[in-house]
């Protein structure tokens, strides 16, 4: 494949993801090669390369012969979350062990603090992800780290519905997950892990019920407005 061919279909799978994680394509919307060439005025075939890494990364199924953007759904939730904990709850030892550097950690924790008091909740919401990253990431294990970007791929899908009922103590929580890592206390680590992984699926099982079935395509329109309307302002969805 030339350079510039593989440079399209990186643009593509950038966009795409934008497109996702933005919720222009919300979940269930079909991923068409052909309107979505029309629409950011890239070719079909470096297009469809980018779903097919997007199939990859989960983000989208195939259904027959189309494809579309995974739904979010309880059974969605509940299955990542099961994943992420059984996951991150199994490193512990791992991440004690070798003494990781946490100094990383506690400054996203600081600056989470701060976006969150300042109302750029989307950016908050961000560096949340990123801490359970940094975790994976501290292994040093490479197998490790690629295959948490599945996990990590989904819940950037779903990190949005936070904004119905955000988490102003998140950072402290993180907080004191670092503080019993540095302690070498395995089990509570591992306990305010499974504590806060619980909370986490909660809050977004709630936002789904709140919403419901019927209205849930409107949360979704309703959030990709606020990413046109405020950037990473974007208000607490009431």
């Amino acid at each position: 494949m030339a350079h510039a061919d593989v440079d399209l279909v990186t643009k593509s799978y950038t966009l795409l993801c934008n497109m996702i994680f933005s919720y222009e394509l919300p979940p269930g919307a079909m991923v068409s090669d052909f309107s979505l060439s029309k629409k950011i005025g890239i070719s079909r075939t470096p297009i469809r390369q980018a779903i097919l890494m997007l199939v990859a990364d989960g983000l989208v199924v195939q259904k027959g012969n189309g494809f579309h953007v995974v739904e979010i759904t309880e059974a969605f939730i509940d299955e990542l979350y099961e994943a992420k904990m059984c996951l991150e709850v199994a490193i512990v030892p791992m991440l004690i062990d070798r003494k990781i550097d946490v100094s990383k950690m506690r400054e996203r924790c600081a600056t989470e603090e701060e976006y969150l008091n300042e109302g750029r909740y989307i950016e908050a919401l961000d560096l949340d992800l990123a801490f359970h990253v940094d975790l994976i990431e501290s292994t040093g294990n490479a197998i490790l780290s690629r295959a948490y970007k599945a996990i990590y791929m989904r819940m950037k899908l779903i990190n949005l519905l936070s904004l119905c009922s955000l988490n102003f103590r998140s950072p402290h929580d993180y907080l004191e997950i670092i503080d019993n890592i540095e302690k070498g206390d395995v089990e509570e680590t591992r306990r305010l892990l499974i504590q806060q992984h619980e909370s986490g699926k909660q809050q977004k099982i709630v936002a789904l019920r709140k919403f419901g079935d019927k209205s849930i395509n409107n949360l979704f329109n309703f959030i990709s407005g606020c990413f046109l309307a405020f950037g990473n302002n974007a208000p607490i969805i009431e």
